[in-house]
């Protein structure tokens, strides 16, 4: 079977279950993204591994459970720094002192993955059930049309390289092209059901930006730490499709640019 083949017969399997879970909601989807979050973890670990860089799963998934745990306590800083101190505490004592570079790389394989996809449950959860579905399917359609008119636009019209040495295919006029993909299915989206979330348009169009610029970086960020790692996919967990850091990159990095717009728009009203 090519690789094309298993990435659709994939696809029509595995994303109507993703989007099942996220409809369903609650503790469902709570335990769906700290099992993607675990798994990431993973793949950043064995890609900073295949760097050369000692970095351990078991402490990775201690920080990574203490921020996923957030919604059952009021411990969230607490919790965190206890993790953050586990890991000190056990690469300071296991030799060789070039091991103390663990103490980043653990500590980032676990926290990046889990910023996002805690973020990412944030949306779903935003002011009610409904709400919070709407919200994270539009975040999600937003990537996806981002990236559609970013690849279209850079295919045919691409001619200045935005990375080229982390991503040589990204040019600087599919950059520009995917926020009239993003601008696009917000448009459809304010048309078909902007009435049923409290956000109005002025609050919605900042999306665009937000999605249009921190999705490629998400992307990016990746691609640069699997180079660095000299691996073309984060795993093969997902066939035809990589890994999950493959596929969430940049949920990872979109997610918390929009819950920290979301606050401001909360606090300041406007």
């Amino acid at each position: 079977m090519s690789e094309l083949a298993k990435r659709v017969l994939f696809a029509l399997v595995a994303a109507p279950a993703f989007l099942g879970i996220v409809y369903i909601g609650g503790y469902y989807f709570w335990g769906l993204i700290v099992v993607i979050s675990l798994l990431t973890t993973w793949e950043m670990v064995q890609l900073f591994n295949a760097a050369g860089h000692k970095t351990d799963f078991w402490p990775s998934v201690l920080l990574t459970l203490s921020w996923m745990s957030i919604p059952f306590h009021n411990f969230e800083l607490m919790f965190m720094a206890m993790a953050v101190l586990v890991i000190i505490i056990k690469e300071t004592l296991t030799p060789p002192h070039n091991r103390y570079v663990s103490i980043m790389t653990t500590s980032f394989a676990s926290m990046y993955p889990a910023w996002g996809f805690y973020s990412f449950y944030e949306i779903r959860t935003w002011e009610s059930d409904s709400t919070g579905f709407l919200l994270l399917i539009l975040v999600l359609l937003m990537i996806w049309g981002n990236d559609s008119l970013a690849y279209f636009t850079g295919k045919n019209f691409g001619k200045h390289k935005m990375a080229p040495e982390i991503s040589p295919a990204k040019t600087w006029e599919g950059f520009f092209g995917g926020f009239i993909g993003a601008l696009i299915v917000l448009s459809g989206f304010v048309y078909f059901a902007q009435d049923k979330i409290s956000l109005t348009l002025v609050q919605l169009l900042p999306l665009v930006l937000i999605v249009s610029i921190f999705g490629p970086i998400g992307d990016l960020s990746e691609s640069k730490i699997k180079r660095y790692a000299g691996k073309k996919d984060s795993s093969n967990m997902l066939p035809g499709h990589g890994g999950f850091f493959d596929r969430f990159d940049s949920v990872i990095l979109v997610s918390p640019a929009v819950i920290l717009y979301l606050q401001l728009v909360q606090k300041i009203g406007f």
